[in-house]
């Protein structure tokens, strides 16, 4: 089969952030090594590359009873350490005194490996001598090739060098002479403006962009192409495809009901980001911390809901097990996006294959402990905080209304001697005609274990048992026919967690019904206000009879 991977990008392109460029560098390296790694059974002269050519066939063969894992392993040999395999198994630089090799080849039922009964089929001709190569050449060992440190690679010289376009096209070419390859003969015009379009937006050019592109002849003309394509919007939407994969997004919880949850500003936020070819690392620190930066902007919170992309219960459940799981996906979820690497075989054992231990793994979740789980809807949710966020549309209509929003709020705080004069007027008559009286409650009792104590002051401090809800009575003596209004204040109290004024985890206080009566009579309150009341908290809702609203 005959390869060319060949990309003609301009400089405009080069010039693009980490961001933009991160999916065609990953073409280009996984192109280059695919094409540029020794196949078995290629010369021994050439250099071994230990962690793709040789782990992957110990890996396969004989990491299963010599491997890692210490409850399986035979005769206490380890094949995936040097020091360990040096001892029984390898000779460096002596191939046919090793007695991995003499194992390997032996024709004995009894002595080869991998063992008849193992399942696993035996190396091939091509597997054996790439081994003894290896072996030969010192049998060296090494990291994975994502921990090593990049290193740039000369040029290999090709005879021809007509061919070769970009540096990439330098590897292609070196490999075609040396297996006596040919390439493939230049896509047409008309087939390379509909790979470079669904490459880059996902969709097909229409007809009047091909005609154009046919009729440029300039030298720039596949150039423009591109930098139309990067400059469309649709560019953004494809490259936020397989990142909203990656970081599990979706418009439901998962668990139980699979109930709607609204974070489409978040995926508005990844298409934005890469339309704006905004820096990967500022992509990356609004995403896993945008919340906690100084100042942080409604953007930047909004990349940080990337934390709640998990699946979610909004059920009564077991908070502990709950939060296992978060935490869980957690780790999982950012080791595999930002550092390419899972982690998950981690949460239960020491990774095989990988330096992770278990122990790296729940440190990890350390980064995520300050996640403030639990909502206010009920016993358990990780909702979380929820944030007002307008959508492109609302953007873009507060940006042309901007100029006589402000022009109006100028206008409006303009203080005039008349507005002075009629406020003090106005402020003299409330003070005259409306004065609240704190009175002293008779009793107060709570209906689910909540202990209630009547001070001094005339407040009613809870202590002792911490219900989920409870209900409170309170009996006072007052002139009924005389009452207009009735006001309820809660205190902030440094006993309290996080100085209250509730009692609940997050010192939350939450009304859910309010109730009136006198002589045994229902009294009809209406109009309720209140000084602090987050959004889905509306006061109104403190005199319907449904328990889980307030």
């Amino acid at each position: 089969m005959s390869i060319r991977v060949s990309y003609l990008l301009p400089d405009s392109l080069w010039r693009r952030s980490v961001l933009t460029s991160t999916a065609y560098m990953l073409t280009m390296l996984l192109a280059a090594t695919a094409v540029s790694a020794d196949a078995p059974g290629s010369e021994s002269e050439a250099p071994i590359d230990y962690a793709r050519q040789i782990k992957p066939v110990l890996s396969a063969r004989c990491y299963s009873c010599h491997g890692p894992d210490r409850r399986k392993q035979e005769n206490e040999l380890r094949l995936d350490i040097r020091r360990e395999a040096v001892k029984e198994a390898i000779v460096p630089g002596k191939s046919d005194a090793s007695p991995l090799v003499a194992r390997i080849i032996t024709h004995d039922r009894d002595e080869q490996m991998p063992p008849h009964d193992s399942g696993k089929p035996r190396l091939t001709p091509a597997e054996v001598k790439l081994i003894r190569a290896w072996i030969k050449q010192g049998a060296k060992f090494g990291k994975h090739w994502a921990y090593e440190k990049p290193r740039r690679a000369p040029l290999p010289v090709v005879r021809n060098r007509s061919w070769p376009s970009n540096a990439i096209d330098h590897f292609v070419a070196a490999q075609h002479e040396r297996r006596k390859m040919h390439a493939t003969p230049a896509a047409g015009r008309r087939t390379l403006i509909r790979r470079l379009s669904l490459d880059l937006t996902g969709l097909p050019p229409t007809p009047k962009q091909v005609a154009a592109f046919l009729e440029d002849k300039s030298p720039k003309a596949y150039e423009k192409v591109i930098d139309r394509l990067l400059a469309s919007p649709a560019f953004g939407e494809r490259m936020a495809v397989y990142w909203l994969d990656l970081v599990r997004f979706a418009d439901t919880n998962g668990y139980l009901l699979d109930g709607a949850r609204s974070v489409s500003p978040y995926r508005d936020y990844v298409i934005g980001s890469f339309n704006e070819n905004k820096p990967f690392d500022q992509f990356t620190i609004e995403q896993i911390a945008g919340d906690l930066l100084p100042k942080a902007t409604v953007e930047q919170k909004v990349a940080s809901a990337y934390n709640r992309l998990l699946m979610l219960t909004a059920a009564v459940a077991q908070p502990k097990d709950y939060l296992a799981k978060y935490v869980t996906d957690r780790v999982s979820t950012t080791s595999t996006v930002w550092l390419g690497s899972t982690m998950g075989c981690a949460e239960c054992h020491d990774h095989k294959y990988d330096p992770f231990t278990s122990s790296d793994f729940y440190s990890f979740g350390a980064f995520f402990a300050d996640i403030e789980e639990r909502g206010t809807y009920n016993n358990f949710t990780s909702m979380g905080p929820l944030i007002t966020v307008a959508s492109m549309n609302q953007k873009k209509k507060l940006a042309e209304l901007q100029p006589e929003i402000t022009k109006a709020e100028q206008a409006m705080y303009q203080q005039t001697p008349e507005i002075t004069k009629a406020q003090a007027q106005w402020l003299a008559a409330l003070a005259t005609s409306t004065k609240w009286h704190i009175v002293h409650p008779k009793t107060a009792t709570a209906k689910n274990g909540s202990k209630l104590e009547v001070l001094a002051d005339g407040s009613v401090a809870a202590s002792g048992p911490r219900p989920a809800t409870d209900t409170y009575s309170i009996s006072v003596k007052a002139p009924l026919a005389k009452i207009s209004a009735v006001r309820i204040e809660v205190f902030p109290d440094k006993a309290l967690v996080k100085g209250g004024p509730g009692r609940s985890y997050n010192g939350n206080f939450v009304l859910s019904q309010f109730q009136m009566t006198a002589s045994g009579a229902t009294v009809k309150l209406q109009s309720p206000t209140a000084d602090y009341a987050p959004q889905h908290f509306e006061p109104i809702r403190s005199l319907n009879p449904q328990p889980k609203s307030g």
